[in-house]
C-alpha cells in the first residue's frame, strides 16, 4: 500500500477519501458517498504538498512533509530488512524508496495533517522530528553507517520527551504515533549516546507516573480522544525501558496500565473487543462490520474513555445509537466511557 502511495520520488499521498463518507455504515465495495462528482463517483486521494489543505472552511495546519515522509522512510527500511529473504524483489523495491523518502523529509521539514470537509475533525499531527529521528535511527540500526547516528541525534534532541507524556494533554492524534521508538533504537545502540536516550525514555515515564499518584488505577494518561492508544504507548515504553536498564521503578505502573486495558478500570470492562470470553467487553465497536455483516472485530482495541467536557464538545457529531448509557452509574468522574 505504501509503495502505491509513493509511486515516484517526492510524490506521496496520505489520505484516501474524507469525512464526506460519514453517511452511514456500509462496506467499502458499496461506498456510494458523494465526494463532489455524484454518488459512486470515486474517492479523492490527497497529495502530500507540505502546504495547508482544505476544500471548505476547515483548513488543516500542515507545515511540511516530514511527519509523513519520515514514516515512509522507516517503514520502507524495516520492510526491506523483514522481506530480504522472504521476498527479495519486494524488499529491493522498498529499499530503493527508503533513502529518497528520508531525503524528502529533510528537504521539507514540518508536519502533514489530514483533511476534512464536513466536520472540523482531522488528524492533527503537530510533531515530526520523532518521525525523522526514527527513520535515521533505523538506518543506523540496520548498519547503514555511523553518519546516521549524528542525523538521528540531531532530530532526537529536538524533542527529548514525547509531548503528551510531558504535557498531559493532546488534541486528536496531535503527537502520533504516541511513542518515540527512535529513542529506543538509539538507547539500545552500542554508542556513546545510548545513556542519554535512555534518560529521555525514563523522563517520559516519570511524567506519567507523577500524574498517576492520585489515581487508584495508576493511570496518568490524558483522557483525550483515543486515550487507549496512549495507554498502550505508555505500557510499551515502560517495558522497553525495563529491558534496557533492568530498573523496576515503573513496572507497577506498567502492570496497572496493562490491567486497565483488560478490565481493571472504573467501568470494569475490557477495552479489547470480544475478550475475555464470559467477561465484560465492548460489544458495539465503531465498525461497519457490525451493522452490515453482523460480525465483530475480535481483538480490536477501542478508543477508550474521554474527558467529560471533550465528549460534550463533540456531542453534535457523536451520539448513542439507542440513547442508552449502560455505564451511567460509573460515569461520575472526569472521564466517560460508552460501549458505542
Amino acid at each position: 500500500w505504501l509503495l502505491k502511495m509513493n509511486p515516484e520520488e517526492k510524490v506521496m499521498f496520505n489520505q484516501i477519501a474524507d469525512d464526506r463518507d460519514h453517511v452511514g455504515f456500509r462496506l467499502p465495495v458499496r461506498d456510494r458517498a458523494d465526494y463532489g462528482w455524484g454518488p459512486d463517483g470515486g474517492r479523492p486521494v490527497y497529495f502530500i504538498t507540505g502546504e495547508r489543505q482544505g476544500l471548505r472552511e476547515h483548513i488543516n495546519r500542515t507545515t511540511g512533509v516530514a511527519s509523513s515522509a519520515g514514516k515512509f522512510a522507516s517503514a520502507f527500511t524495516l520492510g526491506a530488512e523483514l522481506f530480504r529473504e522472504l521476498d527479495p524483489d519486494f524488499a529491493e523495491k522498498m529499499k530503493a524508496k527508503a533513502l529518497p523518502a528520508y531525503d524528502f523529509a529533510e528537504e521539507k521539514p514540518g508536519n502533514t495533517q489530514t483533511c476534512c470537509v464536513v466536520s472540523p475533525y482531522f488528524y492533527e499531527e503537530d510533531n515530526y522530528v520523532d518521525d525523522v529521528e526514527l527513520a535515521a535511527a533505523v538506518f543506523l540500526h540496520l548498519g547503514a553507517g555511523k553518519d546516521w547516528l549524528a542525523k538521528a541525534d540531531y532530530w532526537g534532541q529536538l524533542e527529548e520527551v514525547t509531548p503528551w507524556m510531558e504535557l498531559g494533554r493532546a488534541r486528536h492524534y496531535q503527537f502520533y504515533p504516541f511513542i518515540n521508538l527512535g529513542h529506543y533504537y538509539i538507547a539500545s545502540s552500542d554508542t556513546p549516546l545510548a545513556e542519554k536516550y535512555t534518560e529521555y525514555i525514563r523522563r517520559g515515564l516519570e511524567h506519567i507516573r507523577q500524574r498517576s499518584k492520585d489515581c487508584a488505577f495508576m493511570n496518568g494518561v490524558p483522557f483525550m480522544w483515543c486515550s487507549n492508544n496512549m495507554v498502550v504507548a505508555a505500557v510499551t515504553q515502560a517495558d522497553l525501558y525495563y529491558r534496557l536498564t533492568g530498573d523496576s521503578t515503573y513496572r507497577v505502573m506498567e502492570a496497572s496500565l496493562r490491567d486497565w486495558l483488560f478490565g481493571c478500570n472504573p467501568w470494569g470492562t475490557s477495552m479489547i473487543v470480544d475478550f475475555p470470553k464470559g467477561g465484560d467487553y465492548p460489544e458495539r465497536p465503531h465498525t461497519s462490520y457490525l451493522p452490515t455483516l453482523g460480525k465483530s472485530t475480535p481483538g480490536g482495541l477501542i478508543d477508550g474513555p474521554q474527558l467529560r467536557e471533550r465528549l460534550k464538545d463533540h456531542s453534535q457529531y457523536i451520539s448513542l445509537a439507542d440513547g442508552a448509557e449502560s455505564y451511567a452509574p460509573f460515569n461520575q468522574g472526569v472521564a466517560l466511557y460508552h460501549d458505542e
